[in-house]
């Protein structure tokens, strides 16, 4: 695995092009600040139906808009490795969103297509809209 900026980036945006993965990303206007313990933040934006993801903090800090999303390194390594589950790693206390309610499923979809692919399985259907 290379930078953990790159290693996020590469698989947040392999999983946005899954069926699941458009669904979390169209249609919506979100900002995540992803913040990687000991490392530099990093913003995650879903505007227009495209995904970006850039170095730093996010700038729109909107309430209604806005998640914060914080791990270690090693959560990280475990979620895009197919080791662990976004959902495990919430219950084990690894993975925290700051967020209202609801705000940080888009991302977390897109973690779990993460992670579905590295373990080689089809993504789990999240049913209609």
């Amino acid at each position: 695995m290379g930078s953990v900026f790159e290693d996020l980036r590469a698989a947040l945006e392999e999983a946005s092009r899954t069926p699941r993965g458009k669904v979390a990303v169209e249609g919506h206007d979100e900002d995540f600040q992803v913040e990687i313990e000991g490392q530099e933040p990093i913003h995650v934006e879903f505007a227009g139906g495209k995904l970006a993801v850039r170095p730093g903090p996010s700038p729109r800090q909107e309430p209604i808009h806005f998640t914060i999303v914080q791990m270690n390194k090693e959560t990280l390594r475990s979620i895009l490795t197919g080791s662990v589950s976004p959902v495990e790693a919430m219950e084990q206390g690894r993975l925290f969103l700051r967020t209202r309610l609801y705000g940080g499923a888009l991302l977390t979809i897109l973690l779990r297509c993460a992670y579905d692919r590295a373990r080689g399985a089809a993504p789990a259907s999240i049913g209609p809209h």
